[in-house]
């Protein structure tokens, strides 16, 4: 359950900053094709830009549009599309996902007046 809400808060954030790399290609034929330079370290660092979207979204979604699918915006489906990108990528390149999940942690810039930020971390236990 708690890797599930990391991944749609992770997923969320990343679909609503412009600034953050495109990480794979879709050609028309639906092919999805990956960075050849791509490591675990990389995708560390693009997840903890990611989680920092996410927590910014969720800062400003309403509860009920966050636990109602039908009433999600689009930033809210953008976030979870890449956070299944980055959960692809960590699979494809044999990442341990727990290292990542840390490593994102560690690098993040969250705000620690978010109560998202607070929450998600509590979630973890990285906080006492």
């Amino acid at each position: 359950m708690r890797t599930l809400l990391v991944a749609v808060c992770v997923v969320a954030l990343a679909a609503c900053d412009p600034s953050m790399p495109t990480l794979t290609t879709m050609d028309p034929s639906g092919t999805t094709t990956t960075l050849a330079d791509d490591t675990c370290d990389r995708i560390a660092t693009d997840t903890a830009r990611h989680l920092e979207l996410v927590v910014a979204v969720l800062d400003e979604t309403p509860l009920d549009e966050f636990r109602d699918r039908e009433a999600w915006t689009e930033p809210l489906f953008a976030l979870e599309e890449q956070g299944e990108v980055l959960d692809g990528r960590t699979e494809r390149l044999g990442c341990d996902p727990a290292r990542i999940q840390a490593e994102a942690f560690a690098r993040a810039r969250l705000d620690p007046e978010s109560g998202i930020s607070v929450y998600l971390l509590e979630l973890l236990g990285l906080t006492e």
